[in-house]
């Protein structure tokens, strides 16, 4: 997307990294699980886009892609 720009680091807290879903090729699809465990921390890389870009990037992901927003503590 034209407008992304990495902001940093981010690590969410209650959150870990899975590989629980199979793609339409057979490959593993990665996904936050939320557990509610402080001590579990999913660890990302957080961009920022202009919401102009959006609707481009639903077309690259598909159709089985949805979109969940988190608030996250940016340092």
């Amino acid at each position: 997307m034209p407008s992304c720009r990495l902001l940093g680091p981010v690590s969410l807290p209650g959150y870990r990294l899975v590989f629980h879903k199979i793609g339409m090729d057979e490959s593993g699809k990665c996904d936050l699980l939320e557990t509610g465990y402080p001590d579990d921390v999913a660890w990302g890389v957080l961009f920022s886009m202009d919401e102009a870009d959006k609707p481009a990037l639903d077309v690259a992901e598909g159709p089985s892609y949805y979109t969940t927003f988190l608030d996250v503590v940016f340092k």
